[in-house]
């Protein structure tokens, strides 16, 4: 016996977004069950009123409540980003060769303590396995869109959101002292990329230009002398002006003069140091 039903919604409130979600749906559905011979028609005709309870999960660690952000308008409250994978009668079962369930993503949706749902965001096929240590197992069957009218309890309530019931699936103690480890080293990277960020006025003109890349043998560079704009490493960028270039291959090309001073006295140290520097992230900044 059931200890209630579960209305899943796949796009059923008619505005442009849930509708361009329940197309999606469809069509994913269509395309994973497709292997098993079978398509949207006999998921909600013939697997959804097969069911006979759902593991419940949510990857979630701060499970807080959205409010509504025009309360006058909408009244609904939503909790984000639960899963729910099905357990299904031998039927349905068998119909995907007993080794394969569905489980579906979505929010949770109260609108108010006897109108709650799942609006479903996404479609996965899983392997059929018993219950897994971070999910929450209801016993239920299946209301919207199955019945339009089902009896029982609405399963779909706020007790979902707490541990007790629903899991989480990492410990949240360590999950929050690996947080606090990795911007330890997010703000060392930031040290050591500010670090190396150099300034350098710009000289002469930016140019922007398109150009071919080429292998740089004798002959393209005979044909193509006048118009080679860079050379690196065995090619030649040549300019799509060259009257006889005969590839519509281009890629683009920016050039940018920068005072050589910056990178040292002589030659070796500005050759070396100017190489380094083009090979960097480079970013324009206009004085301000």
């Amino acid at each position: 016996m059931s200890d209630g039903y579960i209305n899943f919604a796949f796009g059923s409130e008619k505005n442009e977004r849930t509708q361009e979600i329940a197309k999606k749906l469809n069509k994913k559905i269509d395309n994973l069950l497709e292997q098993f011979g079978l398509s949207k028609n006999e998921f909600f005709y013939e697997i959804l009123p097969h069911i006979i309870g759902v593991y419940v999960s949510s990857p979630n660690m701060y499970r807080t409540i959205k409010e509504p952000s025009n309360p006058g308008v909408n009244t609904s409250q939503t909790i984000f980003n639960f899963f729910f994978r099905l357990d299904l009668d031998s039927f349905a079962s068998q119909k995907l060769n007993n080794n394969t369930t569905i489980m579906l993503k979505g929010d949770l949706r109260f609108v108010n303590e006897h109108d709650s749902q799942v609006n479903v965001k996404d479609f996965y096929l899983v392997p059929s396995t018993g219950k897994l240590d971070y999910e929450f197992y209801l016993s239920c069957s299946v209301g919207k869109p199955v019945k339009r009218n089902p009896t029982g309890n609405n399963l779909i309530n706020l007790d979902l959101a707490k541990p007790e019931n629903v899991p989480y699936i990492v410990d949240r103690v360590k999950f929050a002292e690996f947080i606090k480890k990795w911007k330890k080293h997010l703000e060392f990277e930031k040290t050591v990329t500010l670090g190396t960020i150099k300034s350098c006025p710009v000289i002469g003109k930016i140019e922007f230009q398109d150009v071919s890349p080429l292998d740089g043998s004798a002959v393209n560079r005979e044909n193509h002398d006048g118009y080679i704009i860079k050379e690196s490493q065995g090619k030649i960028f040549v300019s799509t002006k060259s009257p006889k270039l005969n590839t519509e291959k281009s890629i683009h090309l920016l050039s940018i003069s920068v005072d050589g001073k910056n990178f040292g006295d002589s030659k070796e140290q500005i050759i070396k140091k100017a190489r380094s520097f083009a090979r960097m992230g480079l970013s324009l900044l206009d004085g301000r």
